[in-house]
């Protein structure tokens, strides 16, 4: 085999250096390696152009060796693939590896080849070499799905775009650009580099990205329409890019004004799953759900941390199971995780009488391990269970909730439903906790709603026939100043404007509309179907709202879409992989979200209420009065998002079986594992609660 390749590779006259004789070919003076040379011709598009029986007479200098036992079984040696074939399997190849985000060299070893080339009678040894698989089959791969998805942006009525910003493993910042069509797909990556990430240079870089390839049939200005006097409603009737959704630090709220006001948005609001989650954090600081978060993370971190403990509560839990009381695990606590509290207090909870059961039987052991004085008073205390008891039903409802808001097909009504709803209801439900508390969480969710949205995600809970049930009930609720239904005129107004008799029109369309969503009809078609499609069947009576109602309410109310591209981009760059090209990596998290993305069913079509929906709608069920709280406490200062928007999805939950320990980012956890050894358990706590 060595002396075949010497007659495609140029030897140099010192005998330790080689190159390729293709004219182009990048691949000269390389230390001589025969194993190397043999790779490199099988991938050379140069090479192969220049010697066409190459790639035959490589495949048949392994046949002997790796093809004998096929060419056996079928009765001699197999026909030659053709050319183009051959090209083709490696392009499909290429494109299965680089969808799953695996390295471009995982099979270009001697091992994989062999494997490949007997199982195909010694006609195909691989995808190629790493150069070849990031190389032109990474470009081919990529540009395929972009293909795919052009085409399928073609047929989208209106598109909303998130961006999202966090610290990749090679330590540098990356920015994503992604479209809601509402499944979500990545359209452009970018990297401040040296610059400063203001919401200037943030725009610049946005509007530079809404001219990629990909939206290059999108309209993605209205500065002239608007300066010509055209009305924001007409613009909704054939511009496709409506919405900018982001988390809220400071830059990214100052980029949603700048965003608007230039034009290349119609309207922006705040990542309604982000402001859930900061809900979440008001509660925790609620006393009754701050002894709750302190006990279950004393119990947490030394249950997880502990091997003996650890082993030890396993061993008991495995036994309630037969005593009829089957018990989860434990679940480790993140500060990044989203309105994961409510999680980690719960499985406290239910594992109290296993904790229980396990200090018995540890004090029992003939050789015991020590538990600090805080872990054991955190079981046993009367006080801590009885804090779980009234915090857990509030904060399990709140994470359910995120988690609807962070779906894809969830319409841009239920950011409000759910806001108004959550708060309304606690005026008579979930009296676990004290007045004073639920006037804090009431409190919380009016702050938290009126900084992050806009008065067009309030008409888009008008337009939604399934919560006419308690639209009126909610309709008097205040949010600073006004109520929905003078959020709701204000963006009639703002669509309007400034034509007044297309003002009037969409008011008195919008007043048809509320008589006719009383009905039992109505509501019953509502259950089972996305507004979107709802008013795609029936909004024909309604002419003007129709296109408006289609396009609003098919607008996800979070940019949670952009947190599951982070967690594409952390298999493709990973902490192994850390010196990878930004291009490659930019291309292959492209290539691995979009094609998954492409592959899934109409959402809208699939879409079914979810459960929690009908909970929330029924808690509010023949009530009256405004629900508000009646001395909330004031409501203290601070910043509305703890860092770059960098939130988990809640998907990063660990628990404690086989060891796990810890859900949060690694530094966090070697920092909880340095003050469990030095500091103790209260301050590892004081750190994770910091």
């Amino acid at each position: 085999m060595a002396s075949l390749v010497w007659r495609f590779i140029t030897l140099h006259p010192c005998g330790q250096r080689m190159s390729c004789q293709a004219r182009h070919c990048t691949y000269k003076n390389v230390r001589r390696n025969a194993t190397r040379a043999r790779r490199h011709l099988r991938t050379c598009t140069g090479a192969l152009a220049l010697y066409p029986d190459l790639a035959q007479r490589l495949a048949d200098a392994d046949r002997p060796h790796a093809a004998g036992p096929v060419a056996e079984a079928l009765g001699g040696a197999l026909p030659p693939i053709p050319a183009n074939v051959l090209a083709m399997w490696r392009t499909n190849f290429a494109a299965v590896l680089l969808q799953a985000g695996l390295p471009f060299g995982l099979f270009d070893t001697a091992a994989w080849r062999s494997v490949f080339l007997l199982i195909s009678g010694g006609r195909f040894d691989g995808p190629g070499g790493r150069r070849a698989v990031g190389g032109a089959l990474l470009t081919s791969a990529v540009a395929a799905v972009d293909s795919s998805l052009a085409r399928f942006l073609e047929g989208c009525h209106s598109v909303s775009l998130s961006i999202d910003g966090m610290t990749d493993a090679s330590g540098g910042g990356v920015y994503n650009v992604v479209i809601y069509t509402p499944r979500p797909f990545l359209v452009a990556t970018f990297r401040m580099g040296s610059e400063p990430s203001t919401a200037a240079n943030l725009l610049t870089r946005l509007q530079g990205a809404l001219q990629a390839p990909l939206l290059s049939s999108f309209a993605t200005s209205a500065t002239t329409e608007l300066a010509a006097g055209a009305s924001v409603l007409s613009l909704f009737g054939y511009r496709r890019v409506l919405a900018l959704v982001t988390d809220s630090p400071t830059t990214m709220v100052a980029l949603r004004g700048m965003a608007v006001a230039s034009g290349s948005f119609l309207f922006a609001f705040g990542c309604g799953a982000h402001a859930a989650n900061l809900v979440a954090q008001d509660a925790a600081r609620v006393p009754i759900c701050a002894q709750a978060l302190r006990a279950a993370l004393l119990i947490t971190v030394f249950f997880t941390r502990s091997t003996r403990a650890h082993a030890l509560l396993r061993a008991v839990r495995a036994r309630l199971p037969a005593a009829g009381r089957r018990v989860g695990s434990l679940k480790t606590y993140s500060r990044t995780r989203w309105a994961g509290e409510g999680a980690t207090i719960a499985a406290v909870g239910s594992n109290l009488p296993a904790l229980d059961h396990t200090l018995l039987e540890n004090t029992h052991s003939p050789s015991p391990f020590d538990v600090p004085t805080p872990v054991t008073d955190a079981i046993r205390s009367p006080a801590v269970r009885s804090a779980i008891d009234g915090c857990v039903p509030f904060l399990l409802f709140l994470a359910r909730l995120v988690a609807h808001m962070e779906g894809d097909a969830t319409p841009l009504s239920s950011y409000v439903a759910i806001f108004a709803c959550l708060r309304a209801s606690l005026a008579n439900h979930f009296t676990g906790l004290s007045v004073a508390a639920r006037q804090a969480m009431q409190s919380s969710i009016e702050r938290r709603y009126t900084s992050f949205s806009d008065p067009l995600v309030a008409l888009a809970f008008w337009l939604d026939p399934f919560w006419a049930p308690v639209r009126t009930r909610l309709s008097c609720l205040l949010w600073g100043t006004k109520s929905l239904a003078t959020l709701r005129d204000a963006a009639v107004v703002f669509l309007c404007r400034p034509d007044n008799a297309a003002r009037a029109l969409v008011l008195a369309e919008l007043a048809s509309f509320a008589d006719t969503e009383q009905g039992p009809a109505a509501l019953e078609q509502s259950r089972d179907l996305h507004p979107v499609m709802w008013w795609r069947l029936w909004g024909w009576r309604f002419p003007t709202l129709q296109p408006l109602a289609v396009r609003l309410l098919a607008i996800p109310p979070s940019a949670a879409g952009g947190e599951r591209i982070f967690k594409a981009l952390k298999t493709v760059l990973s902490t192994r992989r850390s010196r990878l090209a930004p291009e490659r990596v930019d291309n292959q998290t492209r290539l691995r979200f979009n094609t998954r993305q492409l592959e899934r069913a109409d959402v809208l079509a699939a879409f079914r209420r979810p459960t929690v929906e009908f909970e929330l709608r029924a808690l509010l069920a023949g009530e009256t009065g405004a629900g508000a709280p009646a001395a909330a406490p004031p409501a203290a200062a601070e910043p509305d998002s703890d860092g770059d928007g960098g939130g988990s999805s809640g998907d990063d939950v660990s628990n404690d079986e086989g060891g796990d320990t810890g859900g949060g980012h690694p530094s966090d956890d070697a920092t909880v594992d340095h003050l469990l050894g030095t500091a103790g358990v209260d301050a590892a706590v004081d750190f994770l609660l910091s």
